[in-house]
């Protein structure tokens, strides 16, 4: 099974956790706790979202997009400064494990911006979804589009964030990512 890699770079190491808090799976608590409990002999009152997710699997239903991808679970890396996260895709790249999304900070100081940093890594890897997250306009959206490319695969938002909002995105993004992926390579086949 294929989780989709996510890469978060932020300087400020509290942003960079939350990211990963919102983004590591949960496990289930409250009345499910009871459920999962009996479905699984189980005395322990909290279950591991993994033990649901097989538990659902071997049921037949669907909880994932199609077969090899998870949704809801990632390989999550992080880089606090650009040119650290442009030689995390380039060696991603050499292994042959690209990440599918990239949540970027603006503003890193003393280094390469994230605007200079999305550039670098668009070049590298084209495919890889893009989401901006600042707090600061430092550059217009026409400006990021124009430094960065590809604006069908760069998404830009202002900080705060909510919780939700992270979901959402990487769950979108990363399947999309994974589809059209899928999609290439059977269109390779086909010819």
């Amino acid at each position: 099974m294929n989780l989709p890699r996510i890469l978060i770079v932020d300087d400020e190491e509290e942003v960079r956790q939350a990211y990963l808090s919102i983004l590591k799976p949960q496990r289930v608590s409250d009345g499910i706790d009871e459920i999962a409990a009996s479905l699984f002999n189980s005395t322990e009152n909290t279950v591991d979202l993994d033990q649901l997710t097989a538990f659902f699997e071997d049921d037949g239903a669907e909880m994932i997009v199609e077969e090899g991808l998870r949704t809801g679970t990632y390989e999550l890396d992080e880089a606090s400064q650009g040119m650290e996260a442009v030689e995390k895709i380039r060696h991603a790249l050499a292994e042959e494990r690209p990440y599918s999304l990239l949540f970027l900070d603006i503003r890193m100081p003393p280094g390469i911006d994230g605007v200079q940093a999305a550039r670098e890594i668009r070049q590298l890897d084209p495919n890889v979804e893009i989401v901006i997250m600042t707090a600061y306009s430092d550059y217009s959206y026409e400006e990021i589009v124009s430094t960065v490319g590809n604006p069908e695969r760069l998404l830009y938002f202002h900080k705060p964030f909510k919780s939700s909002q992270i979901l959402q995105l990487a769950s979108t993004l990363t399947q999309q990512w994974y589809l059209e992926r899928k999609c290439t390579e059977q269109d390779r086949q086909w010819r």
